[in-house]
């Protein structure tokens, strides 16, 4: 059915009248009536009514049915859900396997065994009768990848085919929402399988839920973020392989113009207003569509430079035509061919979801919070790879969080990285925060000056008025600068290994030129007998990983230089008399193989070298107990 656009109101957003046309067109063919004119009083009608009437009625506990609940907007449905009291059934693949991590992680839902690629869903008879409670169901499921050939990508279109059918079998059934995207009905040349199987799903679940009577409404994000609130993510795909090669320096160009715009949404905000518009639709005669987006998504450029802020590096500054990236071989460019179909200008229309946000209360999270912790959140599990890892960003300066961090501050030296604490923490039995120092590990801020500044930056983005610092060796300045400067943010200092009081480093350390490819070249043995007298796996594992980042060893290489200059210790040197006979005691420890140069009292470690936190832990543990009591 097509819609009449003679009404517009003055008041309406601009929105591509070209798009919008094509979007009709597509969806007359799916069988759907779209609840989403651009301004026009008349045919917004239906859905600011349903609203409305929704928004006035009691408010009733629902029982919801969720397909594809182990996704990234499926986590988000079910979790929404349970916040709301509602009873919620999410659908599980190997259920019991996974049965103690989801009680903990959806506490009070009711999964269900099953397999969204299996005849009737994999559905035993007995879950079958449990379902017959269900009142509203939403279909998240989607195998979301670049590179798919057809058959692979088939499961998008047979599964959300396989959900209707069973959905359309329960008895209480008010509504059922379908997750498609918000180019669905936007097909470009060069579209790889993974969007022409959504396109196709859209289709054909309109003309099963015509068929079988399923009220139905489809639900069209645009590239969905983590959560609004933690940044939490299991994605990866998309964007988030974009803010990985900025992050890691490895994006030269931008691909796009200026007015290249690719829209985003939280996770957590789709689940908001996706369930707003389940409930709106119950008991309607009409199919709906809904396009969710954050309309205050800015232009690609602008969002690559956010968040090339908050990660502390550089946003590129020159682009490249799409036309010229799709003509090279995807070798050449390191861009997957299937992600050039997002990158244009187009508008979305997003009336229907503007008027569910009205009527429900739903407000937009803030954008720049959001895209700094879903970036945080990126860098400190890894890109996923250490998904229980988490950290922040503070002004370009990654901080990792290990463990209930509280007060306590640990400072690594060169050229390790914050995870090199792990065997103190664990040690010690308590959490702390540990800041990469600029330019290392995962921080940005390469040629930052390390100072008391930087510290007091840390402390303030972390909320923390005061905390007891250990720092060791290179960090050790900026800890003394801070208790120097500003005294009373300084509880405790522990000095391990101070540069500045022990021998310099050799002639090859003093020369960035030759120490920053000797040390992005070097193997995780000889790097681990080099720094440590008892490595670490982990450690050294972690430590060889940063190095590899483009510019992480070249800028630890120049700042061992700088330390190792007369005068930058004769300084700090005498800032250490000052802060002891200011401030108070500073504990010194060192490795008992790297001794103090000058003449002073440290605790020295049995066995340990320059990183005794490493070599000896323990020992390590004791003087910090010892010194902050």
């Amino acid at each position: 059915m097509g819609r009449s656009r003679a009404s517009e109101s003055s008041g309406s957003a601009a929105t591509s009248w070209s798009v919008a046309a094509t979007m009709d067109q597509a969806a007359s063919s799916m069988g759907c009536t779209i609840a989403w004119p651009a301004g026009s009083a008349a045919t917004l009608m239906w859905v600011k009514a349903a609203c409305s009437e929704r928004s006035q009625a009691p408010s009733m506990s629902e029982t919801l049915f969720v397909v594809g609940s182990t996704g990234l907007l499926g986590d988000a449905v079910v979790r929404e859900a349970l916040a709301r009291g509602w009873r919620v059934m999410p659908l599980v693949r190997n259920l019991e396997a996974r049965r103690a991590a989801l009680g903990a992680r959806w506490p009070g839902a009711e999964p269900v065994a099953g397999d969204v690629m299996a005849p009737g869903l994999g559905l035993a008879d007995g879950d079958r009768r449990h379902l017959a409670a269900v009142s509203l169901s939403i279909d998240c499921f989607g195998r979301f990848a670049f590179g798919l050939d057809d058959a692979q990508a088939r499961v998008n279109v047979d599964g959300a085919v396989a959900t209707v059918r069973v959905v359309a079998t329960l008895p209480g059934l008010r509504a059922h929402g379908h997750v498609g995207g918000y180019r669905v009905a936007d097909g470009t040349e060069g579209d790889g399988a993974y969007e022409r199987s959504k396109r196709e799903a859209v289709r054909q679940v309109a003309a099963q839920a015509e068929a079988l009577g399923v009220p139905l409404t489809q639900l069209h994000p645009a590239t969905v973020l983590g959560d609004s609130r933690t940044g939490e993510t299991s994605q990866t795909t998309g964007l988030g392989d974009t803010f990985r090669r900025l992050w890691e320096r490895r994006l030269p160009a931008r691909v796009g113009g200026r007015d290249t715009w690719v829209p985003v949404v939280f996770a957590d905000d789709f689940a908001r207003l996706a369930l707003a518009a389940l409930e709106d639709r119950a008991g309607r005669d009409e199919t709906t569509a809904h396009w969710i987006l954050d309309e205050a998504t800015p232009r690609l450029p602008e969002l690559l430079e956010t968040l090339a802020r908050v990660a502390g590096v550089d946003a590129p500054t020159r682009s490249v035509p799409v036309g010229l990236v799709r003509a090279l071989p995807a070798r050449w460019t390191g861009v997957e061919k299937e992600t050039l179909g997002f990158l244009d200008a187009r508008t979305y229309p997003t009336e229907s979801a503007r008027a569910l946000r009205e009527a429900h209360g739903i407000a937009t999270p803030d954008l720049s919070a959001g895209l700094s912790r879903w970036a945080s959140h990126l860098v400190a599990t890894g890109f996923s790879a250490e998904p229980a890892a988490r950290g922040r960003f503070v002004g370009g300066t990654f901080v990792g969080e290990l463990g209930a961090p509280g007060d306590r501050l640990l400072l690594h030296g060169l050229p390790l990285e914050h995870g090199s604490w792990a065997p103190l923490v664990d040690a010690l039995g308590r959490g702390a925060w540990a800041p990469d120092l600029p330019g290392l590990g995962r921080s940005g801020g390469a040629g930052r000056d390390l100072d008391g500044a930087w510290l007091e930056e840390i402390l303030d983005g972390l909320g923390l008025e005061a905390a007891t610092i250990v720092a060791h060796s290179l960090a050790c300045a900026p800890a003394l600068e801070l208790a120097a400067t500003r005294p009373e943010r300084v509880r405790a200092l522990i000095l391990l290994s101070p540069f500045f009081l022990q021998r310099r480093a050799g002639a090859l350390g003093r020369c960035p030129a030759l120490a920053g490819p000797a040390l992005k070249r070097m193997s995780s043995e000889r790097l681990g007998a080099a720094l440590f007298r008892r490595p670490d796996v982990r450690v050294v594992a972690r430590t060889r990983a940063a190095l590899a980042r483009r510019g992480v060893a070249r800028e630890a290489a120049r700042r061992l230089a700088q330390a190792s200059r007369m005068d930058e210790r004769a300084r700090l040197r005498a800032l250490l008399e000052r802060v002891s006979r200011e401030w108070g005691p500073v504990t010194l420890v060192v490795g008992e193989h790297d001794p103090l140069e000058v003449a002073g009292k440290a605790e020295s470690i049995a066995g340990a070298g320059h990183a005794p936190q490493v070599d000896a832990p323990e020992a390590v543990a004791a003087v910090v107990r010892a010194a902050v009591v």
